[in-house]
């Protein structure tokens, strides 16, 4: 589970690639993904940033800028990126979402940053349980609760350190240049 969203601009043009398996990342405090897109960017979904469509089947897309060409471009592999803060969630149908390939997007938005992207960031109630047999039921409810919020300092702390966008990144944001296919050809 990513423990840390931000929200970025994604230029109108920008290059970037779905991830590879990422539907076994637990969406942040039980929204989905185009809810958490929602809340963090304080827009509405509308239409998909791949292809354009006005769809009622948006999702919130893991992303990966860049083409995977240059030098520093983020891998699409899953494992790869655990722990990591190459990681965006854009608006995306779902059918474009389960498309491999290079993309630009057709218009600008916002992205949502994630970091600590596929770390499991849910306290283990039952195994806590399991090791302290001695405390009662209402014990046991405020010794997990307890718990939880140390274990949530925890992720935050030590993934809070990796909010800054890495450098290939926040350079690929910046030097987004519109598609060919986003501007109208003309005859000589």
């Amino acid at each position: 589970m990513s423990v840390y969203g931000d929200a970025c601009d994604m230029k109108k043009g920008t290059v970037f690639r779905n991830v590879n398996d990422s539907t076994g990342d637990p969406p942040i405090n039980g929204w989905g993904w185009i809810e958490l897109w929602e809340n963090k960017t304080g827009l509405k979904r509308g239409k998909c940033c791949v292809c354009g469509d006005d769809t009622a089947l948006m999702v919130g897309g893991h992303i990966v800028l860049g083409s995977g060409n240059s030098y520093g471009d983020a891998s699409t592999k899953t494992s790869s990126l655990f722990g990591g803060n190459r990681v965006f969630i854009a608006p995306i149908c779902s059918s474009c979402n389960g498309k491999a390939g290079i993309f630009r997007s057709v218009f600008s938005t916002r992205i949502v940053h994630l970091c600590g992207y596929g770390v499991d960031s849910r306290f283990d109630e039952g195994k806590y349980s399991y090791a302290h047999p001695e405390l009662s039921l209402d014990e046991l409810r405020t010794a997990i609760a307890r718990e939880q919020v140390a274990y949530d300092g925890y992720l935050y702390q030590t993934y809070n350190k990796q909010r800054a966008l890495h450098g290939r990144d926040q350079q690929i944001l910046d030097m987004a240049v519109p598609s060919l296919a986003s501007v109208s050809s003309r005859r000589y």
